[in-house]
């Protein structure tokens, strides 16, 4: 019996500007239950717009976007967004900024303050959860956000290079501890990342994205992970087929991006 996809793109495109930018053209791809996927590809390249159409924060200019066999008109509480800018509001309190999604899903108080806790201890903030945001760093406030939004219970945690303004330790800190907030409460994860040992470490899957416009160069399975997810980034380096599937993003990175500049 085959599996159903949970997220399903049917020839997918996207214009801007009365259709003088071509952003996505022709995007069809079947994505899967508590998978982890990573968009790659040069800037520009589109992945960033196919993110927020699965969200419904944007529009396809053709083809559709179906979860779990509904089409896509707008956002919808299956669906939680992790945006690279920290969007904690300053004026709550760690543990008031988690319970305010619950609130806006009629939760009572009681139950908020309780899921609410549970998520900052999975994110180790607990002992700041009357904190305010400001005396934060940036790492702290990513981990609100996603206290937050896996709290609200989406079945799709979608994440716009969630950790790429913070710096390489605290990044790949965080990187380890999404990995651990999944095998604690499975989610399906679809990442943008530009970083492509990040997309290694992350993801179950990669897809890789041409130059704009932006059409699905490479769809690679992981196999040298053998199904496993590394609760420590260096384990993953000397797994054999890492360093050939590192290889060869770098050459099709370097193809975009040479073939982008050709045209210029």
């Amino acid at each position: 019996m085959s599996v159903k996809p949970l997220i399903r793109a049917t020839s997918v495109g996207k214009d801007y500007s009365a259709g003088a930018v071509r952003a996505l053209t022709n995007v069809s791809v079947d994505l899967y239950e508590n998978q982890i996927t990573a968009f790659v590809g040069p800037s520009g390249c589109g992945k960033t717009t196919m993110l927020r159409i699965i969200a419904g924060l944007d529009y396809p200019t053709r083809g559709s976007i179906a979860v779990e066999g509904n089409t896509v008109s707008g956002p919808g509480p299956e669906r939680g967004m992790i945006f690279q800018a920290y969007t904690s509001f300053p004026w709550l309190t760690a543990r008031r900024n988690v319970e305010y999604g619950l609130k806006i899903l009629g939760i009572d108080k009681g139950k908020r303050r309780e899921r609410a806790m549970e998520f900052l201890r999975l994110v180790r903030l607990d002992h700041v959860a009357d904190h305010y945001p400001r005396s934060f760093s940036g790492g702290m406030k990513q981990r609100v956000a996603l206290a937050r939004t896996l709290a609200q219970g989406p079945r799709i945690v979608l994440m716009d290079e969630p950790f790429g303004a913070l710096d390489a330790q605290v990044r790949w800190e965080m990187q380890e501890l999404l990995i651990e907030l999944v095998d604690a409460e499975p989610r399906t994860i679809v990442t943008v990342t530009h970083d492509i040992g990040e997309a290694l470490y992350l993801a179950d899957r990669i897809l890789f994205f041409t130059r704009q416009p932006g059409r699905i160069k490479a769809d690679l399975s992981l196999e040298f992970k053998q199904g496993k997810r590394f609760k420590r980034k260096e384990e993953l380096y000397d797994m054999h087929g890492y360093r050939d599937m590192e290889q060869q993003l770098f050459a099709m990175m370097r193809e975009e991006i040479t073939a982008a500049g050709a045209e210029i």
